[in-house]
């Protein structure tokens, strides 16, 4: 799916996960294949629809099970302020704090949280993430110091 979307965030948990992804602007996706589709919104809720198809099936295959896999249709909110956006990236790796999973979402071993700070070639767009945060030592402080999930409750999809 990258040649549609850039993944920024990410956060797997046992009964659900979180992807925070910036949509391809149109110019990106100008070779995009409308086909059959009213929009690029229609084009992105067709890959994720097909990317979710391919787990479930993949999934039903490898334990011999049949069925649904997702009890609900993903769903997606527009991004449109700078704060919020670092918020929620803040909320997606503290995650697994949240549903008491682990004491500190250093131990979360399945989040972008370390993706973003290594030195390694990973598919996160951890220049743009930290360039958000204006560097790396801002978004290590903001993850240990910001708590308050108020500011965000309100636009926060269960």
């Amino acid at each position: 799916m990258d040649a549609y979307l850039d993944v920024w965030a990410y956060c797997l948990i046992p009964n659900h996960f979180h992807f925070l992804v910036q949509i391809k602007n149109k110019k990106e996706l100008s070779n995009a294949d409308l086909t059959g589709l009213q929009n690029l919104s229609g084009l992105i809720s067709k890959k994720f629809s097909n990317f979710f198809n391919s787990y479930t099936k993949s999934v039903n295959k490898k334990y011999s099970r049949h069925g649904s896999l997702f009890q609900k249709p993903f769903k997606r909110v527009k991004v449109e302020s700078k704060q919020y956006l670092q918020h929620l990236i803040h909320y997606i790796h503290h995650n697994p704090i949240h549903h008491h999973l682990a004491e500190s979402y250093l131990d979360w071993k399945y989040s972008s949280y370390s993706a973003i700070l290594t030195q390694h070639s990973t598919n996160i767009e951890k220049q743009k993430v930290l360039k958000l945060y204006q560097g790396r030592d801002n978004f290590i402080s903001h993850h240990q110091t910001m708590k308050n999930y108020n500011k965000i409750s309100h636009l926060l999809i269960d």
